[in-house]
């Protein structure tokens, strides 16, 4: 793991652990139903138990890394000289790699931004296909239109049709046209 990461799991896990104790203070049974407390103590539930697996993963490897490096260093003395030149040319070519990513997550937070403020106006179901399409396009994904647009208005239908029928979720219905449409699917 990089060097932040155990920070970031470690607040993640803070987070969720707060969202499962306020879920269970909710019903778990609606009137015959799976009630509003059961989706997010199962979801805060399982990232929690896969929070603490990364933990443990990252203590187990840091245990084994430092004792292997030791042995490492011990029985493989470098043999092999680098040529100077030939190290700045993939110093710079890392760094001008790193500096072309850095954009995206700047480009993710954007695009979330924007789909969470079209959510009230144009509702869930046709929020979801514009992020899809969106997220393929900033990881520059290469798909033939067709079926990213099917993939997406699939994905949106499956969604949709799962957390408003099947889970019983309120999802953001959208205004006017967009509304009635989505009576329609679920």
């Amino acid at each position: 793991m990089k060097k932040g990461e155990p920070i970031f799991l470690i607040v993640l896990l803070v987070i969720s652990i707060f969202m499962f104790v306020d879920s269970i203070k909710r019903p778990a049974i609606h009137v015959g139903q799976i009630g509003p407390g059961v989706w997010p103590a199962a979801v805060s539930g399982a990232l929690i138990f896969i929070i603490i697996s990364f933990l443990a993963a990252n203590l187990l490897e840091q245990v084994r890394g430092k004792n292997s490096m030791a042995l490492l260093v011990e029985e493989c003395p470098v043999k092999h000289s680098i040529d100077i030149e030939q190290f700045e040319n993939q110093q710079a070519s890392k760094v001008f790699l790193k500096m072309q990513q850095a954009y995206i997550p700047v480009l993710v937070a954007v695009t979330i931004a924007v789909c969470i403020y079209l959510m009230n106006i144009i509702g869930f179901l046709f929020t979801v296909p514009i992020i899809i399409i969106a997220m393929i396009k900033i990881q520059k994904y290469v798909l033939n239109p067709l079926l990213l647009i099917l993939i997406a208005v699939g994905s949106s239908i499956l969604l949709s049709v799962f957390f408003g029928t099947v889970c019983h979720l309120y999802l953001a219905r959208g205004i006017g046209f967009f509304r009635e449409i989505s009576y329609f699917i679920y």
